[in-house]
């Protein structure tokens, strides 16, 4: 009778050692990674923090990976006896987290730099239907990114209106913004100002016996 006792209580505590699920050691780096994620974000809020039930909120987290909150109960106090290998779940989800800070700080960065290359362009859309003085610059931008937006007038402009909205079409806006060389030009129209006789070297020069002289 002792015997058939302590088989049944053998059995009973094997069947229920067997009913312990762990989480493969695959699956916990990723796991712990996400868990401090939830309980940073958690903490950034102190309302969060006195409202958030973690225990609920951890176990949808072990449920989207197919375990529960027992499995990684049970987990844990089986590696306990093993530090080492415990101590590298933990490391290996410190990796993740890194390489997963260092791809949204790529994600920022390729934006901000997408913005302000955009910006400039992007203004001028949103305030294609405005009347607006713009700068000569903004005006030439505004009518190469957009001429299908900029305002054709078929009828003459006065001087307020044509500074407003001229733009390469126009030629008073190349005679105000395109400014050309004239060093050469000026120098030539000052020297052409003397009219004088250029006089000849002397030793060109030869008499003549009849009292003339003439080119050697």
């Amino acid at each position: 009778m002792r015997h058939i006792s302590f088989i049944l209580f053998f059995s009973l505590f094997a069947a229920l050692s067997c009913s312990r699920e762990y989480i493969p050691q695959k699956r916990m780096p990723e796991i712990i990674a996400q868990l401090y994620k939830v309980d940073r974000y958690i903490n950034t809020d102190y309302k969060l923090v006195l409202r958030a039930d973690t225990i609920k909120i951890y176990e949808s987290i072990f449920n989207h990976y197919g375990y529960t909150s027992e499995d990684f109960i049970n987990t844990l106090d089986y590696y306990l006896s093993r530090p080492l290998k415990l101590k590298s779940f933990y490391a290996q989800a410190k990796i993740l987290l890194e390489k997963e800070e260092e791809a949204i700080i790529e994600i920022i960065r390729n934006r901000e730099r997408a913005d302000s290359i955009a910006a400039p362009i992007r203004k001028m859309v949103e305030l294609s239907n405005s009347v607006i003085k713009y700068d000569p610059k903004n005006r030439a931008i505004r009518w190469i990114v957009l001429p299908e937006k900029h305002p054709e007038f078929r009828v003459s402009l006065g001087d307020s209106l044509t500074r407003i909205y001229e733009t390469p079409t126009m030629s008073r806006w190349w005679r105000e913004n395109y400014q050309s060389d004239t060093t050469k030009f000026s120098i030539i129209k000052i020297n052409e100002k003397n009219r004088r006789t250029i006089p000849l070297p002397t030793e060109l020069i030869i008499a003549d016996p009849e009292g003339g002289s003439y080119l050697r």
